[in-house]
């Protein structure tokens, strides 16, 4: 997974990359070394415990005022990480987050209610929602806000940049392929989309 995100990476222009490990880090940095042999270099963040995908970015040592392309190492896109950043930094946003459309139907019929009458039935409706697609581009700046040592989510991060009056983050709608491979289903998905896909 982590070599199909890489080379997906490397084809937008992106060489330098950061891997934070923790559980059976050894198999990674076995696997991938420096990055050499893949025309790329590599440097790792080795979490003691579990810090959460923005805690884990409190061990970086960030040298440039660049942006940063954060990424959920079970998540297989081919969203075009070009257009991302150039959406990120033609709107001057502090933060931006890849979203992806998720319908859920619900089973039953909803009944709207009003002071215990009712007004409307709709039979089995379909809700819509923006859900993270656990990719994100964040600005420098936004590490000082990451506590050090502690279990830090990426929706925590962005809720602090909300609150700046002075930073706006951005949703950059994922149409594109996109799978989250955390459940065994949508892995099992993954494996059967691979050869077409990718």
């Amino acid at each position: 997974i982590l070599e199909i995100v890489i080379e997906n990476l490397k084809e937008h222009g992106f060489s330098n990359f950061v891997l934070a490990v923790n559980y059976k880090a050894e198999i990674i940095e076995n696997h991938f070394k420096d990055g050499s042999e893949f025309g790329i270099q590599i440097s790792y963040l080795r979490e003691k415990e579990r810090l959460g995908t923005a805690g884990a970015l409190s061990l970086l040592e960030h040298k440039n005022d660049l942006p940063l392309i954060v990424m959920n190492a079970d998540v297989l896109t081919k969203v075009n990480f070009s257009q991302f950043l150039e959406n990120h930094i033609n709107n001057h946003f502090t933060t931006s987050m890849c979203v992806r459309k998720y319908d859920f139907q619900i089973p039953f019929g909803v009944v709207h209610v009003d002071d215990h009458r009712i007004v409307k039935i709709e039979e089995k409706p379909t809700q819509s929602y923006f859900v993270n697609a656990g990719v994100y581009i964040l600005n420098s700046e936004c590490l000082q806000l990451i506590p050090k040592q502690t279990f830090f989510d990426m929706p925590s991060l962005f809720n602090l940049v909300s609150e700046k009056s002075s930073s706006k983050s951005g949703a950059f709608p994922v149409h594109e392929y996109w799978i989250d491979v955390g459940r065994r289903d949508d892995l099992n998905q993954a494996q059967e989309d691979f050869k077409k896909v990718f």
